[in-house]
């Protein structure tokens, strides 16, 4: 079975929109997510000078998000679709779906490795392995609990939409689901 890379130069174009269309899918989550849990705080801190750390605060989420989900949605959108051939509604939603969970755990394995400490809050000195490890777990729970239902569902309809480009793409008119 050839490889993704072999088919590369003929699916060029539609690797890049789907690339672009999982960044785009992380970055509609990650900021439906952040907002509404942050916009309390964002007018709290307006006037204030600390408003640019605040914002600052944010970022590592906002480059986490897509690197991770392209990096899930790539490799799942290979493995299910690519390798097996169906190209199908249900397949790209679940491909969607389960790149909108697994992304949480690695996104947080992602901070603990790349980013400051101070996007686990005070946890006191710089963690240890352990710490980061109960940190990522805990953090990961929680993010799943309380972002899960919008990480998924922007998956599934990603995920859907992105079978509908790459059918266009290929030219199929209808799907086999």
């Amino acid at each position: 079975m050839p490889s993704l890379c072999a088919k590369l130069p003929s699916r060029l174009p539609f690797v890049v929109v789907l690339s672009l269309g999982i960044i785009l899918a992380a970055e509609i989550a990650a900021i439906g997510f952040l907002v509404p849990f942050t916009f309390p705080s964002y007018i709290a801190n307006l006037a204030r000078p600390s408003f640019l750390s605040y914002i600052g605060d944010l970022l590592p989420f906002l480059i986490a998000a897509p690197l991770v989900s392209l990096l899930v949605g790539l490799s799942g959108w290979w493995l299910i679709i690519e390798r097996s051939g169906r190209i199908t509604k249900r397949r790209g939603i679940v491909v969607g779906v389960l790149g909108g969970i697994t992304a949480h755990p690695l996104i947080w394995t992602f901070l603990a490795l790349f980013s400051q400490p101070s996007v686990f809050g005070d946890v006191g000195p710089t963690p240890d392995l352990l710490q980061n490890i109960r940190l990522v777990i805990t953090y990961s729970l929680l993010s799943l609990i309380f972002a899960g239902w919008i990480t998924a569902p922007v998956g599934g309809i990603a995920g859907a939409l992105l079978i509908r480009c790459q059918r266009a793409y290929i030219g199929v008119s209808r799907d086999e689901d």
